[in-house]
């Protein structure tokens, strides 16, 4: 995991209130290993394009639903901590987060009947796919939304994501639970009460404590629980914004690149610089030539001020167009040499200007090598197009493989069926700037929305794929010789981050695909960058906003809270993707009193001594009936205590081979694939005891209560019983309980026929 803590106080740390301050140096005092990145509307799509996304000025979205969105994206693209800012850390993350991180990913648990995570403190690996899932799911939610009218819609979103995909709830169980009572319990016992008096009702080993900065200034007194958190130990307060002792006072004005070639390569590198300098709200006011007019810049205005400019990419040809005009104030990032090609780009007066305008961020490590041999002060920046953003997961649309080279020389190396898949060549055949730019920009979308594998010999399709999050197969071109040493020398890098094939290895490729996390070259290269435009002159203030008001979504009463499992919308959705409710079973609440006669009846039906397994435990009422007269196994879909164990009848094995009896009340209403669940219980054991409120002959059936209490099937008695007796079971007994002008709920006693 990448040692960031991201947090965010959208008016700026320095005008942070006093808490909120501590707060965030809490994290800083005891996290020495970790960079705490807090974020501000000015600095937070240096990192992200929200606007990407979402719509600020149409969309009504508050601070605190904003982000939500922003830690997502944050976290799915760098990876890390993200922690509140009123989220106080009490003990380093290196203590305890590795092993409650084991799978990737970790929230606190079960803040709130309604919600299986909390969102104040999220802790994950870039691109964790259950991370990945939810995010996709957050940005969906707002596609062609105005505005929200669910507070909770982030933790709602994953617990519809676990009830409705198998492998997201998967993620979600395997890793350790810590419950999100400890971080909440000063505020519930009360910030303002006094430390000695309630100092055992707090468990202090907790990692963090989760607050408000909505202090009440009049009943906060010394000595309450907030004032001996917070000033009890010493931590280095106001940490000072980075800023420069004699600031620019120039607005920063830059010029582009653009080229005269059919390469879209070099064209995907000019369009992500072009989105990179966008974040700090610079946009080129003139285009110049990146091989032909570098040097005499014939398009530069006649105001005779210097103008900024990124050179990223490969300077090849025209060695009289070098070093840049002397208007220009270059950064090099990305940048990449072959001296047989442009020997003028290391001569005397070359070497003078990178002194000049160094370091220079080098593109691969043959560059690095050439410049730093020749004395230059450079480093290895990796290419811009490593800043791409990694995509969101689509998996019903990103589906297909795509094949990308400069001609289709590299099929004749691929097996079937991957050389039948779509081909697409990287050179367009014009030299016209604008239209080359589109169809680059377009070849990027493709890739990010269709692309489930692509396969290339291109440098500058493999990097924006990998930084995009897309397996790659990458192969060198199909060269010898002179040719393949040059290929080596621009894959250099590459290499450093994937295996990179020779055509004749093609035996030898996993076809599923590459993938690596280059995450912190990502970050590194970008805030490079954003250090050396620095130089420029004053960059714009690019804020983000109108963020609206809180009360544009206020924080719902508990009696809201307790709605959203009952709402038939939701249950609907879940009924309809054929998911258990795990919300609803994962609520005491949901428990009705009646189960407490089911059980009775229940009861008298075990014999002394068995050894029996209950599905569906719910609050334990069978349990404390039977515990001392048999040998009892309890699972439940969404145990409500530690000594009941997962089970989903619907899909899972049962815990063991063999019971004596197996006890189902109140469970199989709510199952999908009743014949499979039957067939599992008449493996198991020789006495089946279950309830089922049998739909009346004649009865509109999916109507009225069974949709109301979220009912996914509806089977007549005869109906029910005959699909026992399909799998060897036979009624024993029954027992009426109630009954409706719909429905009659019965206990039923099922046995194997020769026992009967």
């Amino acid at each position: 995991m990448n040692k960031i803590i991201w947090t965010c106080w959208f008016q700026g740390r320095q005008s942070a209130p006093d808490l909120v301050a501590r707060c965030l140096a809490s994290w800083e005092a005891l996290n020495p290993g970790w960079e705490v990145r807090c974020l501000d509307a000015t600095t937070v799509g240096r990192y992200v394009d929200l606007g990407e996304h979402i719509d600020l000025q149409t969309q009504t979205i508050t601070a605190a639903s904003l982000s939500d969105i922003l830690r997502l994206l944050l976290l799915h693209e760098y990876g890390g901590v993200w922690a509140d800012a009123t989220l106080y850390c009490n003990r380093p993350l290196d203590e305890w987060l590795p092993l409650a991180a084991e799978t990737g990913f970790f929230a606190f648990s079960r803040p709130g009947p309604d919600r299986p995570l909390a969102s104040w403190f999220l802790a994950a690996t870039p691109d964790n796919r259950l991370l990945a899932k939810w995010t996709a799911r957050a940005i969906a939610y707002w596609r062609g939304r105005d505005k929200s009218e669910d507070y909770f819609w982030l933790h709602h979103l994953f617990g519809n994501l676990c009830s409705t995909d198998r492998e997201a709830r998967a993620a979600w169980e395997a890793g350790p639970k810590i419950s999100a009572d400890g971080p909440h319990a000063i505020q519930k016992v009360g910030m303002y009460q006094s430390a000695d008096r309630t100092r055992r009702d707090i468990d202090w080993t907790t990692p963090v404590f989760k607050l408000t900065h909505r202090l009440n200034k009049a009943a906060y007194m010394p000595g309450c629980l907030a004032d001996v958190l917070l000033h009890t130990r010493p931590l280095a307060m106001g940490a000072p914004d980075r800023v420069s002792a004699d600031p620019p006072r120039d607005m920063a004005r830059v010029a582009g690149l653009k080229v005269s070639t059919e390469n879209l390569g070099d064209h995907i590198q000019i369009l992500a610089a072009q989105r990179l300098l966008r974040r700090v709200g610079l946009v080129p006011e003139c285009l110049i030539d990146r091989d032909d007019e570098i040097a005499t810049a014939p398009g530069l205005a006649g105001d005779g001020q210097r103008l900024g400019i990124l050179l990223n990419g490969w300077f090849k040809t025209n060695p009289k167009e070098w070093p840049p005009h002397p208007r220009l104030s270059p950064v090099y990032i990305g940048f990449h040499t072959r001296l047989f090609q442009a020997p003028t780009l290391v001569s005397p007066a070359a070497l003078a200007h990178y002194t000049r305008y160094g370091p220079v961020g080098c593109r691969d490590r043959h560059t690095l090598s050439v410049l730093t041999s020749h004395g230059v002060d450079a480093f290895l920046s990796h290419c811009v197009s490593l800043t791409v953003p990694r995509r969101l997961d689509d998996p019903v649309h990103q589906t297909e493989t795509f094949i990308v080279s400069r001609n289709q020389e590299i099929l004749d190396y691929l097996p079937q069926p991957i050389r039948s898949s779509e081909f697409i060549c990287h050179y367009s055949g014009t030299t016209d700037f604008a239209t080359n730019l589109q169809r680059a920009t377009d070849m990027l979308a493709l890739y990010r929305s269709r692309a489930r594998l692509i396969v290339t010999t291109l440098l500058h399709c493999a990097l924006p794929a990998i930084a995009m999050g897309i397996p790659v197969v990458v192969f060198f071109p199909p060269n010898r010789g002179n040719p393949h040493r040059s290929d080596r020398e621009r894959f250099s890098s590459l290499e450093e981050m994937i295996r990179v094939f020779h055509p004749s290895e093609a035996s030898r490729v996993d076809w599923r695909g590459y993938t690596t996390d280059v995450s912190h070259i990502k970050l590194a290269l970008t805030e490079r960058t954003f250090e050396l435009v620095g130089r420029w002159g004053r960059l714009p203030e690019v804020k983000l906003g109108p963020i609206a008001p809180a009360a544009a979504l206020p924080v719902p009463s508990e009696e809201v809270v307790k709605r959203h499992i009952v709402d038939p919308i939701r249950i609907q959705e879940i009924a309809s993707a054929g998911a258990p409710d795990r919300l609803r079973w994962g609520n005491p609440s949901s428990y009705k009193p009646e189960r407490d006669d089911r059980a009775q009846v229940a009861a008298r039906l075990m014999p002394e001594g068995a050894y029996l397994l209950e599905i569906g435990v719910g609050t334990g009422v069978l349990r404390e009936l039977l515990r001392h007269r048999c040998t009892y196994v309890g699972a439940d879909l969404e145990p409500l205590d530690a000594e009941t164990r997962v089970l989903d009848l619907d899909s899972d094995p049962l815990p063991h081979d063999r019971y004596d009896s197996i006890i189902a009340l109140g469970v199989f209403e709510y199952l999908h694939r009743l014949r499979e669940a039957a067939e599992k219980l008449s493996a198991a054991a020789g006495q089946v005891v279950l309830s089922y409120c049998c739909a009346r002959t004649g009865s509109p059936r999916g109507a009225g209560v069974w949709e109301q209490r979220g009912w996914v099937n509806h089977f007549t008695e005869a109906e029910l019983v005959g699909l026992f007796s399909e799998v060897g079971l036979i009624v024993a007994s029954r027992t009426p309980l109630n009954a409706t002008d719909d429905f009659e709920q019965v206990v039923f006693e099922f046995r194997r026929a020769a026992e009967v």
